[in-house]
């Protein structure tokens, strides 16, 4: 008989798997159970008032302005209903945190992870979740920060260097007698850092070649996502209770929704 393979799934289901047959099976699955319930609470007061904080004033079906509430779900989040096309909604709807199953608050510790240089699949086994909803959050976050490099505007003087990520040797270029380009960095090597004119840019490559090596199975169409996720971080000054809050500030403002089967419906949006 064929074994069945086991799919994407998080560390409590893989636990789960082992049944409670045993006082050692049944003591393995009640503690990942707790650590679980640890991980994963309900949603706070505290989330639930900045929830109902946020602005609604149109129909995120219809576009209608003409909206009225209608009552609170049980765990205390407003609902509203639209005048012109009836149907209800609540203050995520049409977000990028639309239909979540968890709390938002355990975004910030996966939140943490990137901004720390920590992998995907690190964080993912630190939350209790599976791989495949780290990859489907990292998805959002690109999403969510897309556009932050807009609007940057450089003040003179600046200088400029390629960073080099890892490539194919047929694909980097050659000097005549066979050595590879180095750019400006190999006109300056062996300057104190003190009179290198390029040593602050030289250092931003550093943490960035740190960073994209921490996230080595990234494809090369998402290149510009890891350098704007990069930017967003490095430009914040390593302050990362700054960078969990201007993320979720950003993402809560966000109007896209991201469906998991259309995010990670195909092979290449699962990397």
């Amino acid at each position: 008989m064929k074994k069945k393979t086991i799919g994407p799934c998080s560390l409590r289901v893989r636990f789960r798997m082992l049944g409670k047959g045993s006082p050692l099976s049944k003591m393995i699955v009640g503690t990942t159970e707790e650590w679980y319930r640890a991980k994963h609470p309900r949603t706070s007061e505290d989330e639930v008032g900045l929830i109902n904080s946020l602005s609604v004033s149109a129909c995120p079906y219809c576009g209608s302005s003409s909206i009225k509430k209608n009552g609170k779900r049980r765990d205390g989040m407003q609902t509203y209903r639209c005048r012109g096309c009836g149907r209800k909604f609540n203050p995520l709807t049409g977000a990028v945190f639309d239909s979540r199953k968890i709390p938002i608050s355990e975004w910030i510790e996966y939140l943490v992870h990137i901004f720390q240089y920590q992998s995907v699949s690190v964080s993912s086994l630190d939350n209790r979740n599976s791989l495949s909803t780290g990859r489907y959050w990292m998805r959002k976050v690109f999403s969510v920060i897309k556009d932050c490099q807009k609007g940057i505007v450089l003040q003179s003087p600046f200088w400029i260097d390629e960073a080099i990520l890892s490539r194919k040797p047929s694909e980097l270029s050659h000097r005549k007698k066979g050595d590879r380009l180095r750019g400006l960095s190999a006109d300056t090597k062996g300057l104190e850092d003190s009179r290198n004119p390029m040593n602050e840019i030289n250092r931003r490559h550093r943490y960035f070649r740190m960073f994209m090596s921490r996230h080595g199975s990234y494809g090369r169409a998402s290149i510009q996502d890891w350098c704007n996720l990069f930017g967003f971080a490095y430009n914040r000054r390593g302050e990362v209770g700054i960078m969990v809050e201007d993320f979720l500030g950003l993402a809560l403002k966000s109007k896209k929704v991201m469906r998991y089967r259309t995010v990670m419906g195909s092979k290449t949006d699962k990397k």
